[in-house]
Order: structure tokens, then C-alpha cells, then sequence
């Protein structure tokens, strides 16, 4: 071999080795066996796999109803068995003779929707006083079979008058969707020549948020003894 040529492998082999120093070690990660594993081959270590999450969405606003377009949350529309029972419960209440009872079926913010209008409970309470109550069946005051019970979309609106006889009831102002009113017909508006209700009861029923549980929002009383 001639001796340029042998210059020139070892020149080739010194530049090699400074190259390997200068660079240092390299770290190679392992690689997944994919072959056929023989007996005796040690584990191969592998990582946990990775985990998606998904972060909680808020919810969209409950509404009473909704076209179909998008994601709604809809509320339980109120049936008229559990009207009919939320009714009951206030008569019980108020010929109960007990404030605490009458306030546990009104909501904190029940108003009265005649004239004058005004915070319901004081109202109510005020009719309490000297009046023995436990004479009258809640079973028998009201005619609960022919009690009407109407939806946001069953009433004008309030503003509008009617436009002939026999048209839509007017829509109580307080009234919301979700909201019934139920107007419940008097059997036996005075006992002992005392007057204890008006003619006809309507009472706005609304879904409490503290509990959920169907409550007076709101009463009007056609002949009502008011104080």
C-alpha cells in the first residue's frame, strides 16, 4: 500500500475521534421491540398511555320551550295532577288558621295581583284573625274538578285588551314562562254568614329554586275580604 494513502486513513480515523469527543455521548431512547420475543428476554419498559380529558361545559338556561335548533335544557312542564295538588295544599294552608303553614306553600316573594297590590302573606294573615277556620273542609270549599289550569301560552298578554267576548284571560304581570294559573271556582265562599273567600281563586303557581316544589307566586280573589 503506498504511504500517502496510509496518511490519509489515519488523518481519516484522527478527525473521527475528535469528532466523537467533541460531540460527546449521544443518548439513544430505547425502541419497542416489535419482533418475536425469545424466552428469557428481559421486559420491555413501556409508559403509561396517555389520558384525554374533557373539560365541564355550562350548561345552557332551562326554558319551558325551544325550537329545534342547537342544545337546550328543558324544564319539566308543570301537569295538571301536580297543579291540582299544589291547590289543595293552599287551602289546607290557609284554613289551617297558622301563618308559619300558609307561608310553607307561598314563595318568599308571593304578591297579590289585584288592587291593591302588595306582599301576599301579610295580606293572607291578616284574614286569619278572628275567624274559626276549622269549621270548613279544604275538600269541600273548592270545586277542584272544574279548577282551570292555563299555561304562559294559554294567556294575552296583559296590556292587550280583549278584543271580544269570550277571548284569552289576560296574563297576570308577575307571570313567567314555566308558570301556571289555576282559577279554582268557590263552593262555600262564607260560612256562618262570614265571608272566607271570593267567588273564584286564581292562584299563579311557580316551581320554587330552593327545592323545586310548585308554590304560590301570586293569588287574585274575585269578591275577595280583603281588610
Amino acid at each position: 500500500m503506498p504511504k500517502g494513502w496510509q496518511v490519509a486513513q489515519i488523518v481519516l480515523v484522527s478527525a473521527s475521534l475528535v469528532a466523537s469527543c467533541a460531540t460527546g455521548p449521544r443518548v439513544v431512547a430505547p425502541v419497542a421491540a416489535t419482533g418475536p420475543r425469545e424466552p428469557g428476554d428481559a421486559p420491555v419498559p413501556r409508559h403509561p398511555d396517555g389520558v384525554f380529558f374533557d373539560l365541564p361545559s355550562a350548561l345552557p338556561p332551562t326554558r319551558s320551550e325551544a325550537h329545534a335548533e342547537g342544545i337546550v335544557l328543558l324544564r319539566e312542564p308543570i301537569s295538571r295532577d301536580e297543579a291540582l295538588l299544589a291547590v289543595r295544599g293552599y287551602f289546607r294552608a290557609f284554613l289551617s288558621g297558622e301563618s308559619a303553614t300558609l307561608a310553607g306553600v307561598l314563595l318568599h316573594d308571593a304578591r297579590r295581583l289585584d288592587e291593591p297590590p302588595g306582599e301576599l302573606l301579610p295580606a293572607l294573615t291578616s284574614r286569619l284573625k278572628g275567624v274559626d277556620y276549622s269549621r270548613v273542609s279544604a275538600d269541600a270549599v273548592a270545586a277542584y274538578d272544574e279548577t282551570r289550569v292555563m299555561t304562559y301560552g294559554d294567556l294575552r298578554p296583559g296590556h292587550l285588551p280583549a278584543a271580544r267576548e269570550g277571548d284569552l284571560r289576560p296574563r297576570p304581570e308577575p307571570m313567567r314562562e314555566g308558570d301556571v294559573l289555576c282559577v279554582v271556582p268557590v263552593r262555600s265562599p262564607r260560612v256562618a254568614g262570614v265571608r272566607l273567600f271570593g267567588n273564584e281563586v286564581a292562584l299563579l303557581l311557580r316551581r320554587s329554586t330552593a327545592d323545586g316544589a310548585l308554590k304560590v307566586a301570586g293569588l287574585s280573589e274575585e269578591g275577595a275580604p280583603w281588610p
